[in-house]
């Protein structure tokens, strides 16, 4: 079976230039990002060598792991089937990159697996097979390509077309039955602020990591003091602090990739506050493990804040808040995310950059792989919305496109 070795400290060279009839290596850039494919022979695959050396240096890949470990489930699955990744057959069918796409959409089927994570794993082996193409170290026939790309024209419901790449690897027809996402309204959000006043500080600053800063819950219950750290002033709003999270400190995030976050500079008070006080000082000094990165969220039995505690605790919330609306608060975690996302897309922030560079700023906040769900959620909400010339009228265009937003398999 294949595996995946990383090397913590490996150099690489990014030029080589003859002195005194030696090779001398220059330019050289420190990485502890490194991996190498192994085959199930032990043998190392060097294509995937070159290609993790390319992300490293030509495209400021930070984490290459989850890229690395798409590649070995991609090479597993040829060695289970007898198949070599640079031979295409005639018939489409039996080229590899079409069987896999198949087994994922198997696997989709079977609910083994998310509709976002197996256009993850096809969208990290379609770029291996690019580069491989690009660099000169495979090639194929018209006739044999190992996928079809070709550019498409998506309208969007403000009225402008997008013409976007793609290829025949995609997963069409596929219907998730994962629940669709929807963000609070604005009256529904005006309660949840008013009930969230009430609620413990832990539990409150967990929600406005979400609702004000888009996390994840894996990436909120997992925060440490390691990332928060790394604070620091955000250059672009200057009343928001940015800071990093990744697993290189000890957080759990999407595809273990790393990212820049920015938290409102009154909710990152409050957490400065909190890692300050004594309460968390015997929370931490009660606490059971001995990681180097020191969570955050500490319970009062001494261990890690879990998805599951903060979980039990917001469905009692739920039931709490409930009260207070006809049809209940239908609200999941999750979807403080998206509501995050809508607000930031309606306020007027950050309009001086322009629509397309607003929506790449909240790509990149939220972590989002692909910039074209976000640009479209953008779309949606300000086309008309900038044309409005009084703030009635904008009021009123908000509740007419923004009310019954929802996104499926965006996050």
């Amino acid at each position: 079976m294949a595996r995946l070795r990383r090397h913590d400290h490996f150099i690489i060279y990014k030029s080589v230039k003859t002195v005194d009839d030696k090779l001398v290596y220059c330019n050289g850039h420190t990485t502890d990002q490194m991996h190498f494919l192994d085959d199930s022979q032990g043998r190392t695959v060097e294509v995937a060598t070159s290609y993790f050396q390319y992300l490293i240096l030509e495209k400021a890949q930070k984490a290459l792991y989850p890229i690395a470990f798409g590649l070995k489930r991609y090479w597993e699955f040829l060695e289970q089937h007898d198949m070599r990744w640079d031979e295409m057959t005639y018939d489409k069918n039996q080229r590899p990159t079409y069987a896999y796409h198949r087994s994922l959409k198997k696997q989709l089927h079977q609910g083994e697996i998310k509709k976002s994570t197996a256009s993850a794993y096809m969208r990290w082996v379609i770029q291996f097979y690019q580069y491989a193409m690009s660099e000169g170290l495979v090639s194929f026939s018209d006739d044999c390509m190992p996928f079809r790309a070709y550019q498409t024209k998506i309208p969007a419901k403000s009225g402008a077309v997008f013409q976007i790449y793609t290829t025949d690897l995609r997963f069409y027809g596929f219907q998730s039955s994962e629940p669709q996402l929807a963000a609070m309204g604005e009256e529904t959000q005006r309660a949840f602020e008013q009930e969230l006043k009430r609620q413990p500080p832990v539990f409150r600053m967990l929600c406005e990591l979400a609702t004000r800063a888009g996390l994840r819950i894996s990436e909120a219950t997992s925060l440490t003091l390691s990332a928060i750290k790394t604070a620091r002033q955000s250059a672009i709003r200057p009343d928001h602090v940015k800071i990093d999270i990744g697993p290189e400190f000890g957080m759990k995030t999407k595809f273990s990739k790393s990212r820049e976050v920015e938290i409102p500079r009154d909710l990152f008070s409050a957490i400065q506050r909190y890692i300050t006080s004594e309460a968390y000082l015997e929370l931490k000094h009660k606490l059971k493990d001995n990681a180097k990165h020191i969570p955050v969220f500490i319970t009062k039995r001494g261990t890690r804040y879990s998805q599951h505690t903060l979980y039990a605790h917001w469905y009692k919330f739920k039931d709490k808040i409930a009260s207070l609306f006809e049809l209940g608060f239908n609200v999941r975690f999750h979807d403080l995310r998206a509501t995050f996302a809508l607000n930031f897309m309606k306020s007027e922030e950050l309009n001086g950059l322009g629509e397309e560079h607003k929506a790449s700023y909240l790509q990149r906040l939220l972590g989002h792989s692909s910039g074209f769900t976000t640009f479209i959620y953008t779309l949606l909400i300000n086309n008309d919305l900038l044309k409005a010339k009084n703030n009635e009228r904008k009021e009123h265009l908000m509740d007419a496109l923004c009310g019954d937003m929802r996104i499926r398999n965006a996050w």
